[in-house]
């Protein structure tokens, strides 16, 4: 408030704050200004001065003395050169008073005039009240802060009152309560904003008596220098069912302790959103599922009634959880650990990134960091490949030339594993293409790493002349074909 504000507010409510009356502007016989003196958000030890003016609006002269009463805080000094307790009409005198506070407090004085009509008094107070303006410390985007004040009753009853802003950003503790009197309560301003820039906001007062205040706050939120040391993380293939790792580091460049926690989505409006698709899901799925209880009553499953209450209560939980869901970062592949933690002042943070194969082929996946000093998320781009068993056989072509019909031909295939994971070769049976006979013995081979086993391969055909066979074998973790030719010539 104004110094003129805080006046009309104790001119108004100066029964509560047990201050005197004093002469109205509208007095026939002396025109007093000010008519009460404030001093307010005064410093301890600093020297506050108000000049009070008396004139004298009658036609005849007026007695007028100032009767000083002595007080350690506040002194009164006449003003000009001639000092007379005689009042011409129409003239006016001028007093200084002084306000020196010891500490931070209330302080009530009286400014006393004796006239040949009654005494006049003028109050004069030193009220500590809410400031006009409270600038709460400048923070960090994400990261809180506050300002503590002190008010003390100064009036004769219990103050009841009710605190609130216009901005989300700021808010005071406690907003509601109850003041007795003389008695000093304390307040916090917190200020908390997930953006960057200047914000100002008004907080309003509202006693029980219904007198409203308003007061200015203003803070102000930065973005820090945080960063991740890499934009990409790609670890190298990886064989099914293994892991692979890398680190990352966070550098916290600020003066802020921050808080990171890797994100699904690359800001809160996408998580919004998010909550939002899967309320519209509970909503489509509760009012499907309500129509059911038809066919539950009528092979005796359910009642109506207690299927409707149960499926209430479970849509009603499925609400709950969703509320709560916070979405950090979870993916089948890929771990982040830690998934969340504090980085001090000026230090880095390791995170360790780990990759498991458990599909063949190149993954990706993106994850956002969320930390406290930063308005945006920071992404990170992950990249695994996972990788199969390597398996391979000795022989790629079997020729055989000058062999006889009918005849049966015996051949050892060895099939070895050059990886770090066992394999299974399976031999993949079909149908001849020009009428020969093929049989593999045994039908598949696990192998573990750097072994060998044999496949035994008969051939047998009764057809004459030249003629090549494929046989083929699949790795079952891959898929893949691995196929060698027979090529044969038979005679008569």
């Amino acid at each position: 408030m104004t110094t003129e504000e805080r006046t009309e507010y104790i001119i108004k409510w100066r029964h509560k704050l047990r201050l005197p009356s004093c002469i109205s502007n509208e007095n026939p016989y002396f025109h007093i200004s000010p008519n009460i003196v404030v001093f307010q958000q005064f410093t301890p030890g600093v020297f506050f001065s108000v000049m009070v003016t008396i004139r004298n609006v009658t036609s005849v002269s007026r007695y007028v003395r100032n009767i000083y009463e002595m007080n350690p805080f506040f002194t009164v000094d006449f003003c000009g050169s001639n000092f007379s307790t005689m009042l011409a009409p129409g003239l006016s005198v001028t007093y200084r008073v002084k306000f020196m506070p010891e500490k931070k407090e209330d302080y009530h004085y009286q400014l006393k005039f004796a006239t040949d009509v009654g005494d006049v008094i003028v109050p004069v107070v030193g009220i500590l009240d809410f400031p006009d303006r409270i600038e709460v410390p400048a923070t960090a985007t994400k990261i809180p802060s506050l300002k503590t004040i002190f008010v003390r009753n100064v009036g004769d009853v219990a103050a009841a009152f009710t605190l609130y802003t216009d901005n989300p950003c700021f808010w005071i503790e406690p907003s509601k309560g109850r003041i007795e009197e003389e008695e000093s309560l304390q307040f916090i301003v917190h200020f908390l904003s997930n953006k960057a820039g200047d914000f100002e906001a008004n907080m309003f007062l509202e006693y029980d008596t219904g007198e409203k205040l308003r007061i200015d706050l203003q803070s102000s939120a930065e973005n820090c220098h945080i960063r991740i040391d890499r934009g990409t993380v790609r670890l190298e293939e990886t064989f099914l069912g293994l892991s692979r790792s890398k680190t990352v580091l966070i550098h916290n460049r600020s003066n802020y302790i921050v808080k990171y926690k890797w994100m699904l989505f690359e800001s809160v409006e996408a998580d919004n959103e998010r909550k939002e698709h899967y309320q519209k899901l509970y909503q489509l799925i509760y009012e499907n599922e309500l129509p059911r209880c038809v066919n539950l009553d009528y092979y005796n499953v359910c009642e109506p009634d207690i299927h409707k209450l149960i499926y209430q209560r479970i849509y009603t939980d499925q609400l709950e959880s969703l509320v709560k869901e916070t979405f950090e970062y979870k993916n089948m592949y890929f771990i982040l650990s830690p998934i969340e933690a504090e980085i001090w002042p000026q230090s880095s943070a390791e995170v360790t990134v780990y990759f498991r194969a458990i599909e063949l082929g190149e993954i990706t996946s993106t994850a956002y960091l969320e930390v406290t000093g930063r308005e945006e998320r920071i992404p990170l781009t992950l990249y695994g490949i996972g990788k199969g068993p390597i398996l391979q056989l000795n022989v790629l072509t079997i020729d055989l030339n000058n062999i006889y019909m009918c005849s049966v031909h015996n051949y050892e295939i060895i099939a070895g594993n050059k990886g770090h994971i066992y394999g299974t070769l399976i031999y993949k049976e079909k149908r001849t293409d020009f009428g020969g006979t093929i049989n593999v013995t045994p039908p598949s081979l696990t192998l573990k790493p750097d072994e060998l086993k044999s496949f035994n391969l008969s051939f047998s055909s009764n057809h004459k002349g030249d003629f090549v066979e494929r046989v083929d074998f699949v790795v079952k973790e891959t898929l893949e074909v691995l196929s060698l030719h027979i090529k044969y010539e038979i005679d008569g």
